[in-house]
């Protein structure tokens, strides 16, 4: 029951925060243009595949996603919402239990808009593989997982703006360490 209201709290928030839809929208724009790109590439190659399009959007979100979650886990210390959620008998466990499927939520409607606007805006255009495009779908949402819950764990602990900075850099690292691996 308890974690039931900090979590009604957290969505409550998080759905009436500008810069939320800010970032739905430029995801969204974002896939959108990637796949009408890809489209437009479809023009000289009969054979493109929307393939790595479905899997590139990944790559705004690894940007955005810890730069709001430290701002929407900041603005709580702000606020004094985080405060009164201890206040009130919650423990910190339940309220970073809260914070992160909360943040891992708005991390799954990203990931589910951005492929839904690469489908729709690259409609016509064929998936040549769709297992492996589930399988590093799948590996997106476990290293999303990862990066939620190193976020949420920094934004919490840092107090102050710089976690914006701390989250950021955590997002950017994971990124562009992963393509140093893969090379």
């Amino acid at each position: 029951g308890r974690m039931i209201h900090l979590l009604h709290g957290n969505f409550y928030s998080l759905l009436r925060s500008k810069r939320f839809w800010i970032v739905t929208v430029l995801l969204t724009v974002g896939a959108a243009w990637d796949a009408m790109a890809q489209r437009r590439m479809a023009a000289f190659d009969s054979g493109a595949l929307i393939d790595n399009t479905i899997i590139n959007c990944a790559a705004w979100q690894f940007i955005l996603l810890p730069c709001l979650c430290g701002l929407f886990i900041n603005t709580d210390y702000h606020d004094g919402t985080i405060r009164c959620k201890l206040t009130v008998g919650r423990s910190r466990t339940a309220v970073y239990l809260s914070n992160f499927i909360t943040v891992y939520a708005m991390e799954l409607f990203f990931m589910a808009l951005s492929v839904s606007a690469v489908l729709i805006a690259g409609a016509g255009l064929t998936i040549g593989n769709p297992g492996n495009v589930a399988l590093r779908l799948a590996v997106l949402l476990m290293l999303f997982l990862a990066l939620t819950a190193i976020c949420v764990f920094a934004a919490m602990l840092i107090a102050n703006r710089s976690a914006l900075v701390v989250c950021a850099m955590v997002g950017l690292s994971l990124m562009f360490g992963g393509q140093a691996i893969c090379l």
